[in-house]
């Protein structure tokens, strides 16, 4: 649908990144980017490195990047009870789904758990026969939509943030009056906001959704979730930065540690 939008088959579209074209795309789901709702709001938002690297890597697709569409931070769904959740140096002697994404298995690694990836399509059967005990890969809201049957424990460890993305195809911007596109990126400026406002809460509804299915909801603090990003920063970030580039990853992330 990406490409589609790209070549003008399609106009308009709200979606996540698609990969498939330039891996680089992929740079907003890397793991521990932020690791709360405010600095999600810097770096997902408005005129960031981030989504300027974002914007122009759509603009080489010929798609024009109109405003970010934040989801959720991710997590871990588990059937059984884990050890020690709040200490990633403990092997948890946990198999867990991840998707083909190398960032998303190495995270998992050093988050304590033994990662087998998997399609998406065969994730619940494989969670349901055992042979997974557990998926990482989507947050409360997936998990919910998908998963809530199997899941016993919920660990919102928000390992990567979940972003999409409302864009338009880039000829059919440039085509326009300089009055529609103040209009068009206006009305763009304030969906971006509003749902800014709204999924945090959002967020939230679906825990409580996964606690009112039984499901034990861990709390971490903000300590805790700041030694699982310190721990992937370290281990896993040097492992990944060249899968979207490495002058690229490091433009994007040099001022994330501060």
């Amino acid at each position: 649908m990406q490409e589609r939008v790209g070549m003008g088959d399609i106009e308009m579209q709200l979606a996540p990144a698609g990969t498939s074209v330039d891996k680089s795309l992929g740079i907003s789901l890397a793991p521990y980017l932020v690791t709360n709702w405010e600095q999600a709001r810097e770096v997902y938002g408005g005129d960031s490195e981030l989504m300027k690297a974002v914007s122009g890597l759509f603009e080489e697709q010929g798609i024009k990047l109109l405003a970010s569409y934040p989801k959720y931070f991710g997590g871990i769904a588990l059937g059984e009870k884990p050890e020690a959740p709040a200490d990633a140096s403990v092997d948890k002697n946990i198999k867990i789904r991840v998707p083909g994404i190398k960032s998303f298995e190495l995270t998992a690694r050093s988050l304590g758990y033994s990662a087998t990836p998997i399609p998406y399509a065969e994730a619940f059967t494989s969670f349901q026969t055992g042979i997974v005990d557990g998926v990482i890969g989507s947050g409360a809201e997936g998990y919910y939509a998908s998963f809530r049957d199997l899941t016993e424990y919920y660990l919102p460890v928000r390992d990567h943030f979940e972003m999409w993305y409302l864009y338009m195809n880039k000829d059919l911007w440039d085509n326009l009056s300089d009055d529609k596109k103040k209009s068009i990126q206006k009305v763009s400026d304030k969906f971006e906001a509003e749902r800014f406002k709204k999924a945090e809460k959002s967020e939230q509804e679906f825990r409580d959704k996964l606690r009112e299915e039984g499901v034990k909801v861990y709390e971490f603090s903000d300590k805790e979730i700041t030694s699982f990003a310190e721990k992937v920063r370290q281990e896993v970030w040097p492992k990944i930065k060249d899968e979207y580039g490495a002058e690229l990853f490091n433009r994007v992330t040099k001022d994330l540690k501060k």
